[in-house]
């Protein structure tokens, strides 16, 4: 079998590196034109129309696809599906009709075993004749160049024009990175910011509101404000937008709309800077609910106790309790105080509240203590600023009364004023004492005469709700330390301390009532001369006869205490006597 031409097999070759260099060279040229066309193309339409970050988005992506595209079909697929030697040996005789297939049979032949009846030196000779006709053929000449060449001219032409264009704009590189999403902002002549910056502004039915912009570039003496009450229309009224400050690189306008009851969207304009916002109408925050409990003093007993609050009522409230709020808001709120007012005139004092957020569209709650310790209390009200800044305004007052604990009540109901006893009498002194909550001690204070007040401790009786049971105690002057003379009065009273720890204590005194010391011949001649008495009064009604012979009998159970009391053998205080 003769061996395949050397020399022929280098010519094939070089055909189709050729081949491959056109279909590169072809292929990046029309990816530089689409990319100067599109994104051109598309930075001038932004400049134009100033495109929305979603518009630009879809230029973004249809860019990528074309350019997808092209780097497949113009360097990919050339890359990965070259032609073989017989490929471009047709190729090659379609070109130069003198080869007359000889090219092509010439490589075939001396590539494998010659099949049988083909003579071996008719075949070298075919490739010795081939060799010969090569030699002076450009096999290059075959390979079209003038797509390649138009393609190139074109892109070198755009790439140049782009290229200048890119580099006298003077934000060009915003426009490049705004078409390929860039955060840029719009190069206007004047830069505009609103106030805030999102535009957003809520403000309460009503009140007046301030659209304010910050511009910076051109800034004109004046700029407008487009309204827009009717939502999804078009129609709009214009607002001249002031200039009210200038310093530095920057100006102020501002336009005050007052009385405003309607959301709206509105346009600010200044030069060709343009921003949009929108006014929003909200509600004022204000209590919705408002929940109540009286934690009253440790030393009541009584815990904690919710409150019935009616309309703006609490009611009274003990003094030294805490009452703890928890109030529910209209709306969601950042902010929240407890305002307490005095019927004096003094300045309201404020509590700083916890806020409890919300859940499942719930508002949240605002939580606040109040230790009513004066009694000039008389309402609480709560300031509140919602999430979006808008503040409440004549904020209810609920009402309350902060009332003191009472002093105990206590009363002698026995003996009557200026009893007349004997120096070693033990007369029953019987009282009643009451207490909201309690006492924590009763004691009997006595003097005698104008000497030093000296006192017993006297054990509480058993209680019943506020009230004590009936008490009495014993009053043997026999055991006093100073011992009492006859002629002496002594001046004694009850005095009941209640057990409040927190604002007191309470202290409640009885009347001062007196003992008059006689002599024994003394005190039994008056029991005789007032059973004289009642003897002589004595009527013949049943009703009469039966009083008498009741004071009769008390009569003369007091001349026998008072034989008693005379004897220290017989002495034995009878509560009953």
């Amino acid at each position: 079998m003769p061996g395949t031409s050397a020399m022929l097999l280098r010519r094939v070759h070089a055909v189709r590196a050729k081949l491959l260099r056109v279909a590169l060279i072809h292929g990046l040229a029309r990816l530089v034109v689409a990319a100067v066309l599109l994104v051109g193309g598309g930075m001038l339409l932004d400049w134009a129309l100033n495109l929305p970050q979603e518009v630009r988005g879809l230029l973004c992506v249809g860019y990528v696809a074309v350019f997808v595209a092209l780097i497949w079909q113009g360097i990919l697929q050339p890359l990965m599906e070259q032609p073989d030697d017989d490929t471009v040996a047709l190729m090659v005789e379609h070109g130069e009709s003198g080869f007359r297939s000889r090219l092509i049979a010439s490589l075939q032949l001396t590539r494998s075993d010659l099949p049988e009846g083909v003579s071996e030196d008719l075949v070298e000779k075919m490739v010795s004749d081939t060799e010969k006709m090569a030699k002076p053929i450009d096999f290059g000449r075959v390979v079209p160049m003038e797509a390649m060449f138009a393609a190139l001219a074109l892109s070198l032409v755009l790439a140049g024009a782009g290229g200048t264009l890119y580099k006298q704009a003077t934000d060009g590189e915003v426009f490049l990175r705004r078409a390929f999403m860039g955060s840029d902002e719009y190069p206007f002549k004047t830069k505009l910011v609103l106030v805030p910056e999102d535009g957003v502004i809520a403000v309460a039915r009503g009140e007046d509101v301030t659209i304010k912009a910050i511009a910076r570039g051109e800034r004109p003496s004046a700029g407008q404000v487009l309204v827009y009450f009717n939502e999804g229309s078009e129609d709009h009224e214009i607002r001249e937008l002031p200039q009210v400050e200038s310093s530095g690189d920057s100006a102020t306008y501002q336009l005050m709309e007052k009385n405003v009851h309607q959301s709206f969207r509105y346009v600010v304009k200044v030069n060709d800077g343009r921003k949009e916002g929108s006014v929003v109408v909200r509600p004022r925050p204000k209590v919705a609910v408002l929940n109540c409990v009286e934690a009253f003093p440790e030393y009541t007993g009584k815990g904690e106790v919710k409150r019935n609050v009616r309309g703006q009522q609490i009611g009274s409230v003990l003094k030294g309790s805490t009452l703890k709020f928890a109030v529910e808001p209209s709306r969601a709120v950042k902010e929240a105080k407890m305002r307490v007012h005095y019927s004096d005139g003094t300045e309201d004092r404020e509590v700083e509240a916890k806020i409890e957020s919300g859940r499942d569209g719930k508002p949240g709650m605002i939580l606040a203590d109040l230790r009513a310790d004066n009694e000039r209390i008389v309402s609480v009200s709560f300031f509140m600023e919602a999430e979006d800044g808008i503040l409440s305004m004549d904020e209810a007052r609920f009402r309350l009364g902060v009332e003191p604990d009472g002093k105990p009540m206590v009363a002698l109901s026995s003996p009557p004023d200026l009893l007349q006893v004997t120096s070693r009498a033990y007369p029953q002194i019987r009282f009643r004492v009451k207490d909201d909550f309690g006492l924590s001690k009763l004691e009997l204070k006595y003097r005698i005469d104008d000497g030093v007040e000296k006192t017993i401790p006297v054990s509480l009786p058993p209680r019943s709700g506020e009230e004590y049971d009936r008490g009495g105690l014993d009053f043997d002057l026999d055991k006093l330390e100073e011992k009492p003379t006859e002629g002496s009065l002594i001046f004694y009273r009850l005095v009941a301390t209640d057990n409040n720890k927190d604002t007191g204590p309470g202290v409640g005194i009885s009347r001062v009532n007196r003992l008059e010391v006689v002599s024994a011949q003394v005190k039994e001649l008056a029991l005789i001369k007032r059973a004289d008495r009642i003897i002589q009064r004595i009527k013949l009604t049943q009703g009469d006869q039966e009083k008498a012979r009741e004071e009769l009998a008390e009569i003369l159970a007091a001349l026998a205490r008072i034989r008693d009391e005379q004897n220290p053998e017989n002495r034995s205080p009878n509560p009953d006597n």
